[in-house]
């Protein structure tokens, strides 16, 4: 911390210290910057809420958004049994993640197995 002489209130030699502001956590800095960065695209919209859209579903951790093309949501599932159920999702998942978005950027879902 600096120091300097203070001539404030009356006593000459007394010694004031610049107290500075309590370190904050650095989750809230990149958390801000994550925000600021976060590019204004339907798939970053998408990605941007899909684990809370698929958090309870069976897919949660078997399928990722990869585009969206003209209304068409493209997911990329890790087996064939994923992609058939969320194929049978879809219209749910498709629903949710407008809801989740605040607009319709989505009118389809496409899945497939990569």
């Amino acid at each position: 911390m600096s120091e300097h002489r203070s001539t404030r209130r009356g006593n000459p030699g007394a010694v004031r210290v610049a107290h500075r502001r309590s370190p904050q956590p650095l989750a809230v800095a990149v958390d801000s910057l994550a925000g600021a960065l976060i590019p204004a695209t339907p798939l970053a919209l998408v990605q941007q809420v899909w684990p809370s859209v698929v958090a309870a579903l069976p897919i949660a951790h078997e399928a990722s958004p990869t585009s969206v093309r003209d209304g068409v949501l493209n997911v990329t599932c890790s087996s064939s049994v994923y992609t058939e159920e969320l194929a049978l999702l879809a219209t749910d998942v498709v629903s949710a993640v407008n809801g989740a978005v605040g607009e319709p950027i989505v009118r389809s879902l496409r899945a497939r197995t990569g």
